[in-house]
């Protein structure tokens, strides 16, 4: 999905009225603060996204002095409300993986320390990289903010750094990772007719 469906997904979340309290002051709108503070300014942000869809900084700007907040306060909130929608879709698929890599951690734990379980380890840290790579490029499509998303891609490709550092070291101690590794490149080679 790009950020485009994510928005629209936001918009039909439920708005639950009832929860939000507004309290008028002179020309500033402000959220009455509470237990659940956060829920009726996230409440009243969806609200106002669903009735400006695309809107302008310069909208975004008079919105959160509306709201009586700053913008960096508005921007965080607005992250908050993505992060949670985000947890309920793709990124779910993320944390499922991750909890697999973690039982499989677990197992690892019961085998007996040597090269076999070394090679496993180095396994599951780059599949944890792989994913770790792909679930921030993710969350840079997302992102508004260009700092935002310039840092993400940035640790997405120190996590392929990390990815090439265990996979030489895979290598190095696995004594069939280089033999099958050179039958992939044949193979590759053979499908594409090179």
């Amino acid at each position: 999905m790009d950020k485009r469906d994510y928005l629209n997904k936001l918009k039909t979340l439920d708005l639950r009225p009832e929860k939000i309290k507004i309290k008028e002051s002179e020309p500033v709108v402000l959220m009455e603060q509470g237990n659940d503070g956060e829920q009726d300014l996230h409440a009243e942000i969806k609200k106002w996204f669903m009735k400006n869809p695309n809107p302008k900084d310069s909208q975004v700007r008079e919105f959160a002095k509306k709201l009586g907040i700053s913008e960096d306060k508005l921007e965080e909130n607005i992250y908050k409300i993505l992060t949670k929608f985000l947890r309920k879709s793709e990124v779910t698929e993320y944390a499922k993986i991750l909890n697999e890599l973690f039982i499989q951690t677990s197992e690892i734990e019961a085998m007996p320390a040597g090269a076999e379980r070394d090679m496993q380890i180095l396994r599951i840290a780059i599949i944890a990289e792989l994913d770790a790579s792909n679930l921030y490029e993710k969350l840079a499509q997302l992102a508004n903010d260009k700092r935002v998303e310039e840092v993400l891609l940035d640790v997405s490709q120190e996590e392929k750094v990390h990815f090439g550092e265990f996979e030489s070291l895979l290598e190095e101690i696995d004594p069939e990772f280089e033999e099958a590794e050179e039958e992939g490149k044949d193979e590759v080679k053979d499908i594409m007719g090179i």
